[in-house]
């Protein structure tokens, strides 16, 4: 509703509380509220608990627009840590992707017609196709907050695993944040996932499969295709470094394209 009466371009210009006009004031009492009740089950907390708003929008199937007004309004809490020891990122990269709403005013009725995301598992979920054909492409929670504080990126939770491992083991794929979070902090990887000892393209390819997962698995290789040589047997490595021929970046790619092959025929 306030979208279509406020337009989009006041509630997303928002930049800080100087900028919520009595209405836009209103709606975001409204959405605080409905942010305490999905994230802790209730609007009333106990002392031991605090509302982090940017924390609970990272972690709930709200507006994106939700969640770019609680960055604004709330900066330092992108690198809070909340009562588990997580910080917002961390909490996207556990959190499910949800579907991005069209919230314009022909969106609401359209969006009643169309199929839903279970009868179309393939579908982009941050991905609008409104009825004129316009296509828009809306960030990730995950493409959000990295592009707030890209050095969250480099930020391990409380067991010691970064975002990208924690992103890829619950199953995010390149399109939905890895790419950003990988941009964010290159080194990653190269590092071993504390509890699982997996390299990041050995846990994008665990327990996964489409060709949105394959992609993800192509994409890691790809930018670091020297992780290949972890799965050769620690004896058989020198011979492979003695007879291969000084590599470039064609036969690098010529590997990682004969792997992805074999996993599409697996």
């Amino acid at each position: 509703r306030y979208f279509v009466t406020l337009g989009d371009d006041v509630i997303d210009n928002v930049r800080c509380a100087a900028d919520l006009n009595d209405e836009l004031d209103e709606a975001w009492r409204k959405s605080t509220l409905l942010l305490r009740v999905a994230h802790h089950r209730s609007i009333v907390l106990p002392d031991s608990v605090s509302f982090r708003a940017v924390h609970a929008a990272a972690a709930t199937d709200c507006p994106r627009a939700v969640l770019n007004i609680a960055i604004a309004l709330c900066p330092n809490q992108l690198e809070e840590r909340d009562e588990l020891g997580r910080v917002p990122l961390i909490i996207a990269a556990t959190t499910p992707v949800y579907k991005v709403h069209d919230l314009s005013e022909s969106g609401y009725c359209f969006e009643d017609d169309r199929s839903s995301d279970d009868e179309n598992p393939g579908r982009d979920p941050n991905r609008i196709v409104r009825e004129d054909g316009t296509i828009l492409i809306t960030p990730s929670v995950i493409d959000v907050i990295v592009g707030e504080k890209p050095d969250l990126a480099s930020v391990p939770d409380v067991a010691g695993r970064l975002p990208l491992n924690v992103a890829l083991g619950s199953g995010k794929n390149w399109h939905e944040g890895v790419k950003n979070i990988l941009s964010a902090h290159p080194a990653a990887l190269s590092i071993v996932d504390p509890p699982t000892r997996l390299y990041p393209f050995m846990l994008s390819a665990v327990g996964n499969s489409g060709c949105f997962q394959l992609n993800t698995v192509f994409e890691l290789l790809r930018a670091n295709p020297e992780l290949v040589r972890c799965g050769l047997p620690v004896d058989n490595r020198n011979s492979y470094n003695e007879n291969r021929p000084r590599a470039n970046q064609h036969d690098d790619q010529e590997d990682i394209n004969t792997i992805v092959n074999r996993s599409q025929l697996d």
